[in-house]
Order: C-alpha cells, then sequence, then structure tokens
C-alpha cells in the first residue's frame, strides 16, 4: 500500500522512514484517503516498543498523503522463512513474545490490527538479538464508539490465508481474537513451513477453515514436542470461545508448553532440550574473582543459612577512587553454610570446607549447581539456581503486572503452589501497583521463616529507551529492598524480574539487580544482611554470576 523512502527529518535531525500512498485509481478517494491517515492514528495510539513509532503525518503540495515513521534497518519475517526455513520452538517462542506484547498494547488502546502475517513483523538486529516490531495498521479499526459502524460487514480486510472464520465471514465484526489467530498461523508456518488450512481458491480456504481440521505442526516435524500440538489446537480451535482470550494468555501457555518439553527433556536424562526449546538465537563494592566463594551445592534449600562475617574476620574495606571493596575472606571449615534443621528436614552441611555436600543432603526439587557469593560490610550477595518459594529468606519477591494479575510466569506459579489460595484474597485487596513499586502480602502458606511475599512491577524492556528502562529496573529493586529494611526483614530473595513477557534480556538485567543489592549493604546498616538470586535457569545464573564477578573485580 504505498513506497517507503528513507529521509532525514530536519526538525528531528534523525534519520526516518516516510510512507507514501501508493498513486491509484482511488488516489482521491475519501475512503482510501482516511484509510491511510487511520494507520497513523492507530498505531500513535499504541504505546509498546514492538509497534513501529510514528511521528507525523500529512500530504504533501500534490496531495499525496505520508506518513513519517521511524527508520527500520531488518528484514521481515517473510524474509527470514525464505533465507532459513522452518525455524526452532525456543525462536519461534521469543518471537510470539513480542508480538503478543504489541497485541496486548493494541487490544488496550482498542485496535484490532486485522492484518498480523510475516510481511508485517519487522526483524531489527539489537545488541544481537532480533527485536519485532509490527507494521501496518493500514486497515486496523477502532473497537469503541463509531468506528466500529464504518466497515461494511461484507468488506474482507487482511490477507485470507492468515484470516480466522470470524474475519473471514465478516470484517465489521471482529475483535481482538482475530489477531490471535492471525499470530497462531504464523506460529504454524513458522514451526512447519505450512499453511494450516492450505486451499487454491478463496471458496475452498472458507470451506476449510469453517470445518475447522489442520494437520496437527507435529505431523509435518515429527521432533516437535506434544505441548505445541495442544497449544495449535486451542489457538485455532473453531469456536471463538474456545480460544485464548487475550495475546498475554496465548504467550504465557506457550512459554510453558516450552517448560513442559524441557522439563521432560530433562527426565529422559537428555543433556539438551527439545529442538529450539533454549531462548533465542536469531541473529560499588567487590572483591575479586578468585576470593568469589563457589560451592557445588544446593543452597536454596529451604533453611539455608550462610553465617555472617565473624567480628574477628571483618570485610576488609579499601577505598580506591571513592570506591568500597569488600574483600570477601575464604570459606573455612570451622565456618559451612549449613542447613537448619526445621521441622523434621534433615541439617546436612551444604559444603564443608568449600567441598559439595553428599548428595544424598540434596532435594530433587532445588537445583545441584553452583553457588557463588559476595561480601559487602556485613552481609552477603548470593547467587544461586533453585524455586524462590523454597529459600528460606524473610522475604520472597515476586513478579506481576500493574493489575496485579500476572501470575502465570513460572517463577509466579511456583510462588502460588507453595502460598496457596489464600495469596489471591490478599492480592485482590489492593487496586494495583506502578512500575517500580511492589505490593506486600504474608507469606500465607510458605512456611517460616518467610514471612512477606513482595508483589514487585518490574518494566517492560525498551531497547530503543535502554536507559529508562535500566532505571525502573534499578528502582524496582531498590524499592524492595528499602520495604525488606522497613518490615525488619533480614534477609531477602529476588527472582529475575522482568524476564519472560516483558522481555528483559538477562545478561542486561543481572547488572543492575546486581548492583542495587552492592550498593544497598554499601550504603545500608540496616537490618538486611543476606540479598539472595534465585534463579531457575542456567543460562539466567551464570548472567547473575557473571555480573557478580564484575562487580567483585571493582
Amino acid at each position: 500500500m504505498g513506497e517507503v523512502w528513507a529521509a532525514d527529518h530536519l526538525a528531528l535531525g534523525a534519520p526516518v522512514a516516510v510512507k507514501f500512498m501508493a498513486s491509484t485509481p482511488h488516489q482521491g478517494d475519501a475512503e482510501w484517503l482516511a484509510r491511510f491517515q487511520r494507520e497513523a492514528q492507530s498505531a500513535a495510539q499504541i504505546r509498546s516498543p514492538h509497534v513501529a513509532q510514528v511521528f507525523d503525518y500529512g500530504t504533501t503540495e500534490e496531495g499525496t498523503p505520508f506518513i513519517v515513521m521511524e527508520l527500520l534497518e531488518g528484514e521481515t519475517l517473510k524474509a527470514c522463512f525464505r533465507r532459513r526455513g522452518v525455524l526452532p520452538f525456543g525462536e519461534v517462542v521469543h518471537l510470539v513474545r513480542q508480538v503478543s506484547r504489541a497485541l496486548g498494547a493494541a487490544q488496550k488502546a482498542g485496535v484490532v490490527h486485522r492484518d498480523i502475517k510475516p510481511d508485517n513483523l519487522f526483524l531489527v538486529d539489537i545488541d544481537g538479538e532480533p527485536f519485532v516490531k509490527v507494521l501496518d495498521f493500514g486497515i486496523a479499526k477502532q473497537t469503541q464508539g463509531e468506528a466500529l459502524d464504518k466497515t461494511p460487514s461484507f468488506l474482507m480486510l487482511g490477507t485470507p490465508l492468515y484470516m480466522g472464520p470470524e474475519q473471514l465471514f465478516s470484517a465489521k465484526h471482529v475483535d481482538h481474537r482475530a489477531d490471535l489467530w492471525s499470530l497462531a498461523v504464523v506460529v504454524y508456518q513458522a514451526l512447519t513451513g505450512k499453511y494450516p488450512f492450505p486451499a487454491d481458491s478463496l471458496p475452498e480456504l472458507v470451506k476449510a477453515v469453517h470445518v475447522g481440521k489442520f494437520a496437527l505442526p507435529s505431523a509435518h516435524r515429527p521432533e516437535l514436542p506434544a505441548e505445541v500440538d495442544a497449544w495449535m489446537a486451542r489457538a485455532m480451535h473453531e469456536e471463538l470461545e474456545a480460544r485464548f482470550a487475550t495475546a498475554k494468555e496465548m504467550f504465557e501457555a506457550l512459554e510453558k508448553a516450552a517448560e513442559k518439553a524441557a522439563e521432560k527433556a530433562a527426565r529422559r536424562g537428555s543433556s539438551a532440550p527439545p529442538p529450539g526449546v533454549g531462548g533465542p538465537g536469531w541473529g560499588a563494592a567487590g572483591a575479586s574473582r578468585d576470593e568469589m566463594v563457589e560451592t557445588e551445592a544446593a543452597p536454596a534449600r529451604r533453611g539455608a543459612q550462610v553465617p555472617p562475617a565473624r567480628p574477628s574476620e571483618p570485610a576488609a574495606l579499601a577505598h580506591r577512587g571513592g570506591e568500597a571493596r569488600a574483600q570477601v575472606p575464604p570459606a573455612r571449615p570451622s565456618e559451612p553454610a549449613a542447613l537448619a534443621h526445621r521441622g523434621g528436614e534433615a541439617g546436612a552441611p551444604v559444603v564443608r570446607g568449600g567441598e559439595p555436600a553428599a548428595p544424598a543432603a540434596r532435594r530433587d526439587r532445588v537445583s545441584s549447581g553452583s553457588m557463588r557469593y559476595l561480601q559487602v560490610r556485613s552481609g552477603r550477595i548470593l547467587v544461586m539456581r533453585g524455586e524462590i518459594a523454597e529459600a528460606g529468606t524473610d522475604v520472597i519477591v515476586s513478579p506481576t503486572d500493574s493489575g496485579l494479575s500476572s501470575m502465570s510466569g513460572p517463577v509466579a506459579r511456583a510462588i502460588r503452589r507453595a502460598a496457596g489460595r489464600d495469596l489471591h484474597d490478599h492480592l485482590t485487596r489492593h487496586g494495583g501497583c506502578p512500575p517500580g513499586a511492589a505490593v506486600v502480602t504474608s507469606a500465607c502458606n510458605i512456611p517460616a521463616p518467610t514471612r512477606f511475599i513482595f508483589h514487585a512491577v518490574g518494566p517492560t524492556y525498551d531497547p530503543l529507551r535502554q536507559i529508562a528502562s535500566a532505571g525502573l529496573l534499578r528502582r524496582t529493586h531498590d524499592t524492595c529492598l528499602q520495604l525488606a529494611e522497613e518490615h525488619g526483614a533480614k534477609s531477602i530473595a529476588f527472582p529475575a524480574l522482568s524476564v519472560g513477557y516483558d522481555a528483559y534480556p538477562y545478561e542486561k538485567l543481572a547488572p543492575v539487580a546486581i548492583g542495587a543489592a552492592v550498593d544497598h549493604l554499601n550504603r545500608s546498616a540496616g537490618t538486611v544482611k543476606v540479598v539472595s538470586f534465585v534463579l531457575l535457569t542456567h543460562a539466567i545464573y551464570q548472567a547473575f554470576a557473571s555480573a557478580l564477578a564484575v562487580r567483585a573485580k571493582g
């Protein structure tokens, strides 16, 4: 629908893209002009880094409409398909995460795209990672007010192969779930290289979609896990009410499918997850690293206690350029990190003089991966693998959204299972929570010593506003640490906040989180002495361990 030119915006002093409507017999048609204007207005209403930003729109002296947008460099998903063929499952999960964020923002703005397809999904390389931008809101419609009446029910807008049954039969009565169907078709194509409802003509396509039968992805690609088939069957169910209700629900179900597939692979003894289940492949205090304690232990197990630095062995502070450096005394056999005996739970040592404990001392629910810690004044920062509900700290932090409704991620699900149904009742008493803040509830059924759950709202990552994103992420951690002080807590455990649906890269998240902990322990003489980061995956653990090592070097 037009041509796109690269240009320099003289007022902004920046390169931009200018989209002109193509010259057609309808050039002066009021509906075509309105449609072009509607693209600019619709995109401008949507607040998401995954929607191409619109700066301005208007008409040239010759009467040709134009839109001024951000200039993107990369390729469409369609071009990616041509270049690479089918994609690994993990990359598709990464793709859906980003598109679902754009569609969720569009739903909040009351906008339906109506033409989600590979041509309209643009991949931009940012720091070596593919970042998705949704393009072309030229046939979008408003779902509120008089705009509902502007589309005749007999008019078909969009690309038929990506349309759900409702959109094929009536463009007027579609809602945001039309975009979810289209996204499901894109996922099917990404995984199999085929369309779910191939047809040689529009009548054949309408009939096939109406019948609703299609070959599951594993029929084309047997190595795909069964969870993908189940997700696809729901995403393209013939009954509208049986499908996913929101873009966020759709993504989180796919993420959960990937988790289950990885768990099954682990139970089978596989050293690697099923094809592509892993992440995307697209594209001031401290000690020296040698002084950091590393143990092959189960540190996140309930009741784990790390002895504080003794008065006779203080963390030596040296000032260098105004920055304090805490030097960590090495672990000694006389002061192992020990497990407390509580409620009949074994109290075997986790480490003995820095050596691994016996395998019998570990629990299946907690990873036996490495633990690292850093002494900062009289406190410690721990980085470990495990389930945060098993951390045994006074406070555990749970990720959520501003509506306090996000309980579907793996960390939140673990906390919900451990806390029980009362947790939901506690959260409903709060009206919401802004980004950067946290809501405090009791630990409900999570046993002592855990007393509180802080439900923290982290930022949604925006690579075009990385400084602002990092600032909000830092504020979220600072808020939780300050709340812990106010509630007299001695220890607090964080997960990796803002990963998953919020798509914050953990290699960027880790330095911010570790920095917040180091700075708090350096400047505070309060009650908090242990700040733990309890992490689910090895990749996230490695990112946090690396960030801890960097701070240790000063």
